[in-house]
């Protein structure tokens, strides 16, 4: 072993002095893209800081987030804490603010403005990681933000292997002895898990889950809401419905996804067909009236059918008197419709209908 190279234990862990000690030069030589990425949440989260703000650092290893960050807080006075559960990275801590040891799923976090987990996650309980994330979103004050940077599972097929590989070159190039990358790889068995994909494993999806619902919840509330008259909200009745639509649409889409990337391949592979012949579902377009539908009845609707069967058929004309209209003649004191006994609002109802068809009359 080099005098650079540190002796990798058989199962990773962050509390040993010598893997702190050496941490921020492993860091860069097993992930070459650190500095990089570094950069880009830094340049990300000063949209995110006001003045007099509060940023948590989640997991802060030895300060490269709030080091690039310095400058943000200095010039808008906001304060940074950060969160190590390592004791051994906490006395390496080497940026600015506060660095406080503590386990980030039990510590009791004040509403702030900007949160960021910097390859947190992946080292969490895949059990406990959603529970996390959604107590970190319910203390993000109105217009905060909080930013998750982690790994995420590896693609499948070749790609998966091309991505591998361009990470060992990466290692390479930075001088890391290649003996030293197996071990680490092996330690982090168990020890370090990338987040899953969520649209194959849906870690997070009971929290985009909730959050679809609350949005489609707040455009049918709106829709319902319109109003029942010419004036006021019905108004803007077109774009509500507009809105809704899209809004049941979103659903169908994503269902139409999941059907497309993962039932019909599997279809297609237990079936042994070519996949060159699989269908692609579509979700309809819900404007206009689908074929063969039929709209249900309004109170014109009834209004009209009793009138009809009152007149055995015949609706009442604009140019006919009422009682013509309707059939009714005197015999005995009662009203009688084609020869039959009628209803005592028939002639009501056609009277109202024809004022209603006839204002000038």
């Amino acid at each position: 072993m080099s005098q650079d190279q540190i002796a990798i234990p058989r199962n990773w862990t962050f509390e040993k002095a010598e893997i702190a000690a050496a941490f921020d030069r492993h860091v860069r030589e097993q992930l070459p893209w650190y500095d990089l990425a570094t950069g880009a949440i830094a340049h990300i989260a000063r949209h995110y800081i006001p003045a007099g703000g509060l940023v948590y650092d989640i997991g802060a290893s030895t300060g490269n987030i709030g080091r690039a960050l310095s400058e943000t807080l200095k010039d808008r006075r906001a304060r940074l804490v950060a969160i190590e559960a390592a004791a051994e990275m906490v006395v390496r801590y080497d940026g600015p603010g506060e660095v406080i040891q503590a386990d980030a799923m039990a510590f009791d976090f004040e509403p702030f403005d900007l949160g960021v987990c910097f390859l947190l996650l992946m080292f969490l309980p895949v059990s406990r990681r959603a529970a996390f994330v959604q107590k970190l979103r319910q203390r993000i004050k109105p217009g905060g933000a909080l930013i998750i940077f982690d790994k995420c599972e590896a693609a499948t097929g070749y790609p998966a292997t091309v991505l591998w590989r361009l990470t060992l070159a990466g290692k390479v190039s930075a001088g890391v002895d290649p003996a030293e990358i197996v071990a680490k790889e092996l330690s982090l068995g168990g020890v370090q898990r990338p987040i899953a994909d969520g649209r194959r494993s849906g870690d997070f999806s009971p929290i985009i889950g909730r959050k679809k619902q609350e949005m489609a919840s707040v455009a049918l509330a709106d829709f319902i809401l319109l109003g029942h008259n010419n004036k006021g909200a019905l108004n803007l009745s077109t774009d509500k419905t507009n809105l809704l639509r899209e809004a049941v649409m979103s659903y169908l889409r994503g269902i139409a996804a999941l059907v497309n990337r993962v039932v019909i391949p599997r279809l297609w592979a237990v079936n042994g067909l070519p996949r060159d012949t699989m269908p692609k579902a579509v979700p309809g377009d819900l404007e206009g009236e689908p074929a063969g539908a039929r709209r249900l009845p309004d109170g014109n609707d009834r209004r009209r059918d009793g009138d009809e069967r009152c007149t055995g058929g015949r609706p009442a004309g604009c140019g006919q008197p009422a009682a013509e209209a309707e059939g009714v003649g005197r015999a005995g004191g009662r009203r009688r419709l084609g020869g039959q006994p009628a209803r005592e609002g028939c002639r009501a109802r056609a009277e109202a209908e024809e004022a209603r068809r006839c204002p000038g009359r």
